[in-house]
């Protein structure tokens, strides 16, 4: 006796269902692929700005080190800083041509 129509639909049907219930697990699951395509761009986003801190920190570093080991580094960066001069020096300021004339 042949299988009854309804059947053979459903041996049809049954399969494509469990496809495509294992295509969107892999698609859109907790670990599916657009998932990992998103945080593979995070973690390249991160690791660029990791790169830029590390060499923001190194010019920091080599900042602070010249400071703590000259005296007239530390007066240059108070005089441009804080407009701090010793007693004998002379600062001269000059203005913008915009920041003087008038209307």
């Amino acid at each position: 006796m042949p299988p009854s129509r309804f059947v053979q639909r459903l041996f049809t049907v049954i399969p494509a269902i469990v496809a495509l219930a294992v295509l969107a697990v892999t698609l859109l699951g907790q670990d599916g692929l657009l998932r990992r395509h998103l945080l593979r761009r995070q973690l390249d986003r991160l690791q660029v700005e990791a790169g830029e801190l590390v060499r923001d920190n190194e010019l920091i570093r080599r900042e602070v080190l010249r400071l703590q080991q000259s005296r007239t580094a530390v007066e240059r960066e108070a005089a441009e800083a804080l407009l701090l001069a010793n007693e004998d020096t002379v600062i001269y300021r000059f203005h913008d041509a915009d920041e003087t004339s008038a209307p």
